[in-house]
Formats: structure tokens, sequence, C-alpha cells
């Protein structure tokens, strides 16, 4: 960012929370950015960022950060995103991630409709 006249704007995350709801098994992949400062940022998170994510600055001049993998655990949590530039201003925010269980095959049993289900016998093995 070229600098005439005086200092650079403030340094600011500016995607919003929450973190986007994930899934246990599913792959994720979200995309954190700010704007201000001076380039290239440097970025991190503190607190518990679910299990089998992580977070990687992207392109050339760090302005984006991604965090991504695949959820091993479901959790609902808060971190923290952190970033500071290149002349050592920060900022920071805190976002909620909600990662829920993976879902299965449900069992689904139909009958003909003259029969009531209080009728009816199953044996599972």
């Amino acid at each position: 960012m070229a600098l005439i006249g005086g200092a650079a704007p403030t340094l600011v995350i500016t995607t919003p929370p929450p973190a986007p709801q994930g899934t246990v098994g599913v792959p994720y992949t979200w995309q954190v950015a700010a704007t201000g400062g001076t380039l290239p940022y440097l970025w991190g998170s503190q607190g518990l960022l679910a299990e089998g994510l992580t977070i990687d600055s992207d392109g050339p001049d760090k302005s984006t950060a991604t965090i991504s993998g695949t959820p091993t655990k479901a959790v609902v949590t808060e971190f923290l995103i952190s970033v500071s530039d290149a002349i050592g201003s920060s900022a920071n925010k805190n976002y909620p991630l909600t990662i829920v269980p993976a879902t299965t095959g449900g069992l689904t049993i139909s009958y003909p409709p003259q029969f009531s289900p209080r009728c009816l016998v199953f044996r599972l093995i």
C-alpha cells in the first residue's frame, strides 16, 4: 500500500462472525479477510480451532487467510483470529464455530396401508 502524506489506514478484519457451520468428516474451507495497515499480513488464531482445521495465509501479500481441513469431532467453540501487518499494527476478532456430527443413514420402515404399525413385529438381526 503506497502512503502519500500520511499513515496507513487502520488494520481491520472485515469478515463478520460467526464462522460457517461445519460437519464432522466433511472438508471445510472458509476465508477471512482484512484491510488497511501495511502489507504483507501475518495471520494466527488463539483458542480452540476445531480438531482437524488449520489457518494459513493466502497469496503473496497474505491479505487473506483460510481456515481449512476436515473436522474430526463435533464441537461448539469460539476462537480468536489475529492479524498483524508489516509495521506491527494488529487486529483481532472472535468467531464462534459449530461443527455438527456427521449424519448417518436412518432406518425407514414402510408397511402396506391396510396394516396398522401397532400390529407389526420387527426382528432386527
